[in-house]
């Protein structure tokens, strides 16, 4: 499988390859910066289990030489529900920092509270998200298994929360708040309830700025 994402109406910001094992479980991924440099995500499972308790990223670059160089590596957690409540993220990048991400859900499943807490010795404040609002439409990533695994891998920070909290939430968030950022989203669904498009409209003490999503669906 191949995930595409694009801003506004042409800008392609990611490029994924996803494998699947024959019980549908991810495998492996491979994020493409260009044609030359390339990050790869694989996951582990213990016995039995359907839902990964770790995974660890590599990044090759061929101009560089650099080769299956191990620069991260994730531990999941998960509640009652086999939801996922807590994921601890350990680097060796330069630059990166060290945290465990704890998840608050509603009883619809769809994440309402998001904290960052990074290392001690880092010195770095936590960082809360609140999700104030859902719609009832399920969120574009649905019919792709274990999308949010293949998410919370694919970002190593929490500057834009939004691809995370759609990725572990059952629905479309339709309004967040972290610091003094907030984002409102409202959307357009195809005739099985799904989005195409989403309006995001940002606002901090700044200023205000918006942008638009566009979700394509194709059958294999």
């Amino acid at each position: 499988m191949v995930a595409r994402k694009v801003i506004g109406n042409a800008v392609l910001i990611d490029y994924r390859e996803v494998h699947y094992m024959n019980n549908d479980m991810p495998d492996k991924t491979i994020t493409y910066l260009n044609a030359n440099e390339f990050y790869e995500t694989k996951f582990f499972y213990r016995n039995g289990s359907v839902y990964p308790f770790k995974s660890e990223m590599y990044f090759t670059s061929k101009l560089s030489r650099i080769e299956n160089t191990n620069l991260s590596g994730f531990r999941f957690y998960y509640d009652a529900k086999e939801r996922v409540e807590k994921v601890e993220y350990v680097t060796t990048a330069s630059g990166d920092q060290n945290y465990t991400l704890f998840i608050s859900y509603n009883d619809d499943d769809n994440v309402i509270r998001m904290e960052y807490q990074f290392d001690p010795i880092q010195h770095l404040p936590n960082t809360v998200i609140s999700v104030r609002a859902f719609d009832d439409h399920p969120n574009p990533y649905a019919p792709i298994p274990y999308w949010k695994f293949l998410m919370l891998n694919g970002s190593r920070d929490n500057f834009d929360p939004e691809h995370i909290i759609t990725a572990l939430s059952r629905n479309n968030p339709l309004e967040f708040i972290l610091g003094n950022f907030k984002r409102n989203m409202t959307y357009i669904y195809n005739q099985h309830g799904f989005p195409v498009t989403r309006y995001n409209f940002n606002k901090n003490t700044t200023g205000e700025s918006s942008y638009k999503e566009s979700f394509d669906y194709r059958c294999p």
